[in-house]
């Protein structure tokens, strides 16, 4: 509420000024905003894509849409060498994230399984291991539950003892 006073304010401080002021204003919000683009631009070109890709695959991201969103947000071509440096990249992190390992590790923690994260030749162990890790975490919950079951039954154990034991004691 108190920022949309404060832009209302100042949009009718803007209409107030004559219009020189206004194109004057104008033209310095457009020059922060074109630099503020630039900045961006040039923070593009810094980062080190062969490891942006190799983590993005390693997060179980497909390649189509993570490259499309990486590509829009810094205005990248398909055919610059930072997108070539996010393929190489990426396809690096498929050999670790599309393994037997991750895969048991996901099922073990009943992470989701990303479809289509991993191409055919690496997602049969991928596969594998998410099924043999869903398996576990399955029976770790029956484990749990036969575990309350048996504090549940030393519990009343220990109650029908304690009523036996006072029977004998008033007999």
């Amino acid at each position: 509420m108190y920022k949309m006073n404060f832009i209302w304010k100042l949009i009718l401080l803007c209409y107030s000024l004559p219009t020189m002021m206004r194109w004057i204003l104008f033209l310095l919000s457009l020059s922060f905003f074109i630099g503020g683009c630039s900045h961006l631009n040039s923070r593009c070109s810094e980062v080190n894509w062969y490891e942006v890709g190799r983590q993005d695959s390693t997060m179980g991201y497909p390649l189509k849409r993570s490259l499309k969103e990486r590509q829009h947000v810094c205005n990248l071509s398909p055919d610059s060498v930072f997108t070539k440096a996010y393929t190489n990249g990426f396809h690096a992190g498929l050999r670790e994230y599309c393994n037997f390992k991750t895969g048991y590790t996901y099922g073990l923690a009943r992470i989701k399984k990303r479809t289509n994260s991993c191409p055919k030749y690496l997602d049969k162990g991928f596969s594998r291991g998410y099924q043999a890790g869903t398996q576990m975490a399955e029976i770790q919950q029956l484990q749990e539950k036969m575990n309350e079951k048996m504090i549940a039954l030393k519990k009343l154990i220990q109650t029908r003892e304690q009523m036996l034991t006072k029977e004998d004691n008033s007999q």
